[in-house]
Parts: structure tokens; sequence; C-alpha cells
């Protein structure tokens, strides 16, 4: 294959401020996921790369002589050559270390991400897995690669844009095109980020993402046409500095981002680049400095490499790194970035060290291994094989559930979308009890069902997704959003007409109400809505209104409370601990406690009311100074906060007990 390789090679003066900016964001990437606490907004590092890589490219390709289908290859073929053989390093590590120390889904989960990173969709991957701030994100190493996915998507596009302008004769009319994206974009963005979606779409999809990199292509359009006075080159540098300085400071996982937050970090970006600093300038003495353009000029290769060693290290060790081991990783992994530079970036991206036809055969090469060993990954299950009796007989009881029990659908109630019932003694109305919740309901189904049954009692569960057993609201998160309230609309006419006896809630109850992100999935809690005039509500508030509303009905009401949620996948990190004689992670019960606070907070006072009763699950499953996540080699969780049915076991006796004193007085 032949390409013509001189066709965008028009670069203007090196910035070599602009490469120490690559340094200033990589490294502070890098302190973030090492968890330096002064470094709260390290992760905007990104966003300076996006503003960094606009401009850049677009510095690059702006005055190519010709737009055509040559001038696209081209483009895609450097891109390629850039980026791509150090990528498939990386993941080659992940697939070697992940055979010793993942286990078998958790190497599926490496193996299929490995895939996306490779086709540049791991953003849109790891969007449908989990949140970017969550501690289960320290299981993927190859979870970083999501900002590459959004960079080549935004290139995907942009070189056909300067062929459609330059074919209508309209090249000058780039920096519009330009603004009316990146405008477009940042609106997505904000849209997403508070009103449609949730914060975990706007963090990883293109669309609301592109406006990063739009402001860095602007940047370099309008640096063509004109130089700043050394007045206003004094002024940005000032005050892109101390904003991007307030952004690594002040910036923290607990807001909600992109959103607004993000324009202070890129606007920071985009008056430093803007600046065009001299070689006096202080800026320059900083961002031109020798480690700075050291950092900057390996900057791809430690962003690839500083995340493996964290991910793989921390599943090792199994709790949070010493001061020491951190800076060891640092040290260790800058080595390990100049190495992938030196002998893998250099020699693949240079025409001059490796023709088309050599980087060709050897990227065709690599891709047929790369292809091969993720499809043996995937057909084998995640190599179940390696495993030991011990951690195989964890796996073998995950995938096989609580399959002695049954349930059927409770035919008498309404069939409404996404709603799923399960009775274990069908009967007609009226009922001694409906459960109702969400997925945290469904896991006490079966067991709580047959246990009830065998004490004379009817009833069934009735669960819905993401859909906590609130009346008269609805939630910041759009998923069953109409279903739930038909849902609660339903059990609301059910105890009003004398159906059920007694109302048993269950749920996820910190997603409604906590000043902490979920410790696994580091997605912060829903926004709650007054179905009547759309004022905000406390989740006190909400449930409040709710239990007033249906113990007016004479209904009774016993509440199952927040079960402990772990920072760490539980039967995964069991079968780990097994496999390499590890210690399980503990949860301590003070942070259990910080976490569900505002919700102890409420159900405490819900004991004061007649014809309430709340159950707390922590009770059973923690000590005063941590809380279970198994019993022996056997794990009380599926995963991070859905209780298996060992777990339900270990509490259905209490839970009856709670019941029938309710339900008898």
């Amino acid at each position: 294959m032949s390409l013509p390789a001189g066709e965008i090679n028009f670069v203007r003066a090196h910035r070599r401020d602009v490469d120490g900016l690559r340094a200033v964001a990589v490294l502070f990437v890098f302190l973030f996921h090492l968890d330096f606490g002064f470094v709260p907004g390290g992760f905007v590092g990104v966003d300076i790369f996006y503003v960094i890589s606009g401009f850049v490219i677009f510095r690059s390709i702006q005055d190519a002589p010709v737009y055509d289908w040559h001038f696209v290859l081209a483009f895609y073929w450097r891109r390629v050559r850039r980026l791509v053989p150090a990528l498939m390093c990386t993941i080659a590590i992940c697939l070697i270390l992940g055979y010793v120390i993942l286990t078998p889904p958790e190497y599926v989960a490496t193996a299929r991400s490995g895939l996306a990173a490779l086709f540049s969709v791991s953003n849109i991957y790891f969007a449908d897995t989990l949140s970017y701030f969550a501690d289960g994100a320290k299981t993927l190493p190859l979870l970083h690669t999501w900002s590459l996915g959004i960079e080549e998507q935004f290139y995907l596009i942009i070189p056909w844009l300067f062929v459609l302008l330059a074919r209508i004769e309209r090249k000058q009319k780039l920096i519009a095109a330009i603004a009316a994206i990146s405008l477009l974009s940042f609106s997505y963005n904000i849209v997403s980020s508070y009103f449609v979606f949730d914060e975990r779409h706007a963090f990883y999809m293109p669309m609301s993402r592109f406006w990063e990199i739009g402001v860095g292509a602007l940047v370099a359009l309008v640096e063509k046409k004109r130089m700043v006075s050394p007045l206003a080159s004094k002024l940005f540098s000032v005050f892109g500095a101390v904003a991007l300085v307030i952004s690594f400071l002040i910036i923290d996982p607990r807001m909600v981002f992109p959103g607004f937050t993000a324009l202070l970090p890129v606007c920071a970006t985009a008056l430093l680049i803007l600046a065009q600093p001299g070689n006096q300038s202080l800026q320059m003495r900083i961002l031109g400095s020798g480690p700075a353009q050291f950092f900057g000029r390996i900057s791809y290769s430690l962003y690839l490499h500083h995340w493996v060693p964290i991910v793989f290290i921390g599943l090792l060790l199994g709790r949070d790194f010493e001061p020491y081991e951190k800076c060891v990783i640092l040290l260790v992994t800058t080595l390990t970035a100049y190495t992938s530079w030196r002998f893998i970036e250099v020699p693949f991206r240079d025409n001059r060290m490796m023709g088309n036809r050599v980087f060709s055969l050897a990227l065709g090469l690599m891709m047929l291994t790369m292809l091969s060993a993720t499809g043996a990954i995937l057909f084998t299950q995640g190599a179940v094989n390696r495993l030991n009796p011990a951690a195989l007989s964890v796996y073998a009881g995950l995938q096989s559930g609580d399959e002695e029990l049954h349930c059927q659908a409770f035919g008498a109630f309404p069939q409404i979308r996404n709603a799923g019932t399960c009775a274990v003694t069908p009967s007609s109305p009226p009922v001694d009890y409906i459960l109702w919740g969400d997925s945290h309901a469904g896991v006490y189904a079966k067991r709580l069902g047959t246990e009830l049954g065998r004490e004379g009692f009817s009833g069934f569960t009735v669960q819905m997704s993401d859909c906590p057993p609130v009346l008269d609201v609805h939630f910041s998160k759009r998923k069953n959003q109409r279903e739930c309230g038909q849902l609660a609309d339903t059990i609301l006419d059910w105890a009003q007409q004398g159906k059920v006896k007694v109302l048993i809630f269950s749920s996820r109850w910190a997603m409604l109400a906590s000043e902490y992100r979920s410790p696994s999935e580091g997605v912060l809690p829903k926004k709650i809505y007054s179905n009547a005039d759309g004022t905000e509500l406390s989740f006190e508030q909400a449930f409040d209104a709710t239990i007033k509303k249906l113990t007016q009905t004479g209904v009774k009401i016993l509440i199952i409370g927040p079960s402990p949620e772990f920072h760490f996948d539980v039967p995964n990190t069991l079968m780990r601990s097994l496999q390499l004689d590890m210690n399980m992670p503990v949860l301590q019960r003070r942070n259990f406690e910080a976490r569900q606070r505002i919700i102890l907070k409420t159900f405490e006072r819900m004991e004061n009311v007649p014809n309430v009763a709340v159950f707390y699950p922590h009770r059973i499953l923690c000590s005063d100074a941590s809380c279970l996540s198994q019993i022996g080699n056997i794990p009380l969780y599926v995963d991070d906060d859905h209780l298996a049915p060992q777990g339900v076991a270990h509490l259905t006796p209490s839970i009856v007990k709670t019941f029938r004193k309710l339900h008898d007085n």
C-alpha cells in the first residue's frame, strides 16, 4: 500500500509551549488517577488534550495545497501511524497481564474493550458500562482509551468538511463551520448533562465533546490570521494559567461533568495557546523547559501506559496505594512510556525509518494477532479453565443464581411495560403484601415470597429497573419515566381499594439522596421533581409525602433499608483472592453510614410513624467496624450492590419476623 505522505505535511513554526501543555495535561491526569488528593480536578487534563489536539491538527492541515480524497486518505494514514502501534502494544500488555490477574468476567470485558479501542469506539462501549469516576473503573485497564475514541470520531468527519468546503469554493467559511459544529456540540453537552440523559452519556458521547476539539481548531484558525500584542499575550497567559490552576484545584468528581464546568479548563487552555508567548516570557520558561518538553514528547505513550499499572497493581494489592508506591508507579511508568515512545511511536510514524509497505505488513500482522487473541478470550469465556477449584466454585455459583426457587407472573396485576411481577404464592386480591421497588426489590422476590408463603401470607413482587417506590414524582434520569409513574399510580389504586394489606419497599435508596457518588459505578444521585408543579424536592419531602398518602388509605408499610454497597465487585474480587491467595478488601461501616446518612436519618423518623416499620440489613451484615461481603468462600453479593441468594437468605428470617409483627398489629 502506498499513500502520498507529503499531502498534509504543511507545518508552521513549532510551538514548544504547546508541548509543555501536553506535559501538564498528562501529568495531572496521572496524579488524579493515583489519588493524589491535592489535584481533585486532575481529570480535566483530558479536556486540555482535546483543545491541544484540535489546535495541532488544524494548524497542520488548514493550508494543504489540495483537498481531495488523496488528502483524506493521507490524513487517516498519518493518524493510524501516529496512534495505532502504541495502542496495540498497550492492549497486548493488558491481555497478557489479564490472563494472570483478571477473573473470567473481567478478562472478557477487557477483551471487548480492547476491540472497541482498536476500532475507536471505546467511549461508546464504556458509556454502557459505568462512570469514569467509579471505583469499579479500577478493574478496567483500558478505560482510559475512551478519550481516544472521541478524538478519532471527530477526525473521521473533519477531513471531509475540508473537502466539501473546497469543492464548493467556500474554504473561507471554515471558521463559521467549525464554530457552528462546536456550538451545536456544546448545546448537546448542556442538554444531556442536566436535562435529557445523564452525565455518563454526556461524558462519553462524542456529540457532547466535539466542541472542546473545535475550540482548539478555532484557536488554530485565529492564530493564522493575526499575532497578539505583547499586552494581550501577558493577559492571556495570566488569566489562562490562573483558570487552569483553579480547574485542577476546585473541580472535583462530585460535580456534574462536562456540563458548564468543562468551560473553565477548555477556555484556560485556549487562552494559553492564544498567548503565543515569547521565548523570554514566564509561560515559555515553564512550558518550554527541559522536563516539560520531555513529558510533552512522551505524553501519548505516558497516557496509554499510566492507567495499566494503577489497575493491575491495585487489584493485586486490594487496597489504596501508599505514597511511596504512587511515586514508584509514576517513575517506572515514565520509563516504560519513554521506551514506548522511542522504540514504537517514533519508528512506526516516521516514513524514513519504516516505509509504508513495511508498516502495512506490520500493522496487518499485529491486527491479526490481536483479533485472534481477543477471539480466543471471548470463545473460552475468559479462559475459565485457568481457575483453581476454589475460585471455580465461586464462578460456578455466579452462573447458577437462585435456580432452586421459582415464581410466576401475577396475572391479576395490570401489565405495565418494563414492570415485572413474581408471585410464589399466587392468589386473588386482596393480598397480604406487595413487595415494590427497583432491582433491589427483585433480589428478595423469590426467597422472601417463599418464606412468607410458608407463614401463610399471600402476595407478590412488582419491580421496575430504576424505579424507586415513591409517589407523585419523577426523576432527573429518564429511564422508565412514564412507566414508573404508571406503576406508582397503580400501587396507590390498590391501596385505596383495599386490595393489599402491607406494602414492602425496597430500593437502592442512596441513588436518590447522598453526598457521595455510588461507590462502584461512580454515579451521582438523581434529582427528584414533583409531578404537580415540577419543583425539585428533597428525598425527605418526597418520601414523607409518599408514606403519608399511603398510610391514609389504611395500608401498612415495611421499609427494607439500604444494603451495604461495596467499592468492588464482590464475586470477582473473591475469585481473585482465592486464585492468587490474597486478602479480600474491606468496606468500613463508617463509609457505609456516610454514603447513607440522609437515607438512614429519614428512615429513623419513619420508625415513629404508626403502621410503619423499618428493617435495616446493615445491622445484620455489618459489625461495628466493617461490613460482610462473603461468608467463607460464598459471596453475599452478585456484584457490588445487589445481594446474592445467599445474602438474601441471611436476612430473610429477620424480614419475615418484622413483617409478621407489623401485619398482625
